[in-house]
């Protein structure tokens, strides 16, 4: 599975992040779920679909999205951690019979319930499903036949809790909407968006938006050359207004990546489902060549609100361990403490192995 993140056009950029005097229309506080769920649904076409359930009990601050507690209140989620807590390594995920072949990619819905994959065998998205988050993925359904949609290389699923299906389809960003009429093959064919997110020059990739939908990252390969590596890539943001409905455009496209060390090589963004953390792949090398990619690690930072810039990014203290690939994440949950990623043997043709990283409330 080459489309996954430094594989699939580029690798790198040296831009800086966005300042306070940008234009674009960021909202400040995000209308999404930023706890554990509490109930599931019945309901194939909507929250079955988007992988999202009720809210839990959190009580935030409306200034800074950010947990209320106090010194003897409990933990409620785990991104008080920020880098720290997970584990040295994973494990491999098992989504089922029907993925007995090789696939690819592991969205993680932000209850921790579903898990959106590329099955390599057809090039389409399947949806896994498992009762509760500490069972094994069993059940799956095919989520577009889509006979008339025939690109030969479609990635980097991500759903919305409105169920909107956003996707890398052959450098462009695609969106695919429920239909609500056949349970079967629950989206309707996949339309491309316009103007600003996708580009005649560039290709786009990686979609990484909030849960609600309305705030959108993506990899763009517009970034400089980086020792053999040209081009390079940009995180670029985007938003939708309040009243937005799922297929409706975006606009904007700042420069939001964030910089680690003096390469500022960014790639992979993967964002929280409340928009307030992300993780992507980096290094601290001072040179980097495609042969070292086996050398780059998963990163985090954080933001206060949607409206201010990166914090200082993180490197994970696990997760991380060189010489056997490419590592990125691809999925968290809403409570921030299960995290899906893939390793990638750069220089082979072995699909990628996907991997479910859990780590405890309090470390």
């Amino acid at each position: 599975m080459v489309a996954a993140c430094f594989i699939d056009n580029g690798a790198s950029t040296t831009a800086t992040a966005p300042s306070s005097s940008s234009t674009t229309d960021v909202p400040t506080t995000p209308d999404v779920s930023t706890g554990p769920t509490s109930t599931t649904t019945d309901d194939s076409t909507t929250d079955n679909i988007s992988g999202t359930g009720e809210t839990g009990t959190t009580e935030l601050d409306p200034t800074t999205t950010t947990a209320t507690t106090g010194p003897d209140t409990p933990a409620t989620d785990c991104w008080d951690q920020q880098a720290g807590g997970w584990p040295m390594a994973g494990i491999p995920i098992d989504a089922g019979d029907i993925f007995a072949t090789e696939f690819g990619d592991a969205f993680l819905a932000p209850d921790g319930l579903s898990l959106y994959i590329t099955r390599n065998a057809d090039h389409r998205f399947y949806r896994a499903s498992r009762p509760d988050s500490e069972a094994a993925f069993d059940t799956t359904l095919l989520l577009g036949e889509w006979s008339t949609f025939m690109l030969t290389d479609i990635v980097h699923p991500a759903v919305t809790r409105d169920g909107e299906l956003l996707f890398t389809g052959n450098g462009d960003i695609y969106y695919a909407l429920v239909d609500k009429g056949f349970e079967s093959d629950p989206y309707k064919p996949p339309v491309k968006f316009p103007e600003p997110l996708n580009t005649e020059d560039f290709n786009e990739s990686n979609p990484t938006p909030t849960a609600d939908g309305r705030v959108l990252i993506i990899r763009r390969d517009d970034g400089p050359k980086v020792g053999d590596i040209e081009p390079t890539w940009t995180f670029r943001e985007f938003t939708r207004p309040e009243d937005f409905e799922a297929g409706d455009p975006f606009t904007g496209g700042k420069i939001v990546t964030p910089v680690v060390g003096t390469l500022g090589l960014a790639t992979c963004p993967m964002l929280s489902p409340d928009g307030l953390h992300l993780f992507f792949t980096s290094t601290t090398l001072e040179t980097f060549t495609s042969a070292d990619y086996n050398e780059a690690d998963i990163f985090y930072t954080r933001r206060p609100t949607l409206a201010n810039e990166w914090e200082q990014p993180q490197r994970l203290a696990g997760l991380n361990s060189h010489g056997t690939g490419l590592t990125c994440a691809a999925g968290v949950t809403a409570d921030g403490c299960q995290l899906t990623y893939f390793k990638y043997p750069y220089d082979s043709a072995i699909t990628p192995i996907q991997y479910l990283a859990t780590r405890p409330l309090t470390p």
